[in-house]
């Protein structure tokens, strides 16, 4: 959708997530790209508070995909915005 979405779509689109991350005890959002996975933590970070959001994707080191994943499985994070690197190993 980065391509073809207006900013007042992705208003919208930022403003429902959060609706649906606060309704949750987590969320995982998956995109198709990392900037894109950088581009939406940041935006829903600013939105929700900087320790309640995290990116996952492939340009990070495995130590701190790792550290994600146990944030969120610890309920530290609300969300994590991620690519196809993460493996959903969080049961």
């Amino acid at each position: 959708l980065s391509a073809v979405c207006s900013w007042e779509q992705w208003d919208v689109i930022h403003a429902r997530l959060v609706e649906l991350i606060e309704a949750h005890r987590s969320t995982v959002i998956f995109v198709n790209t990392r900037r894109l996975a950088e581009r939406l933590t940041h935006s829903l970070s600013e939105r929700l508070g900087p320790d309640t959001i995290s990116s996952h994707h492939g340009s990070l080191s495995a130590e701190l995909r790792h550290k994600t994943e146990q944030r969120l499985k610890s309920g530290e994070l609300k969300a994590v915005v991620a690519t196809a690197s993460l493996e959903l190993g969080l049961d």
